[in-house]
């Protein structure tokens, strides 16, 4: 779980204590099994990968500042929730397999569960700050039209 975009094709091992189809049934919503969860299937790998080039889209847009509010909140508000779903997953594969789970994977978890909770901390600021870009590149581009020249 430490590196989510790297895991979606390889599966764990057949004997791994964790079992996801066990998760799966506990937290069926979980943006895990849309975005990372391992898979071969063509079909959602592509799938995965148009809503990580669209998501790639917003991100850039929010960075220039031309995105619009709506697409500022949806973007932020869909990386809250994916680290807010996967701190669930960590936190439920912990209670329910922690005792049988190898030390190397419990530190990864651990560190997982602290990386999406510095993320959370951040989400407030980062949007305030993406608004305020959007703010800033909207008086330019105003001024630039007021100046006489078109955007």
């Amino acid at each position: 779980m430490a590196n989510p975009e790297d895991e979606s094709a390889s599966a764990p091992p057949a004997d791994y204590p964790v079992k996801f189809d066990e998760l799966r049934k506990k937290l069926p919503d979980n943006l895990y099994w849309e975005t990372t969860a391992p898979t071969q299937d063509p079909a959602e790998l592509q799938k995965r990968a148009e809503a990580k080039r669209k998501w790639n889209e917003v991100f850039g847009k929010i960075q220039s500042g031309d995105a619009t509010e709506e697409e500022i909140h949806r973007y932020f508000d869909y990386r809250r929730k994916l680290s807010e779903d996967y701190i669930t997953l960590a936190n439920q594969m912990v209670a329910d397999y922690g005792d049988k789970l190898p030390e190397n994977d419990k530190g990864l978890i651990d560190l997982s569960i602290r990386m999406h909770q510095d993320r959370l901390k951040e989400v407030s600021r980062r949007t305030q700050e993406a608004l305020e870009r959007k703010a800033l590149q909207d008086k330019r581009r105003e001024e630039w039209i007021r100046n006489g020249k078109k955007p």
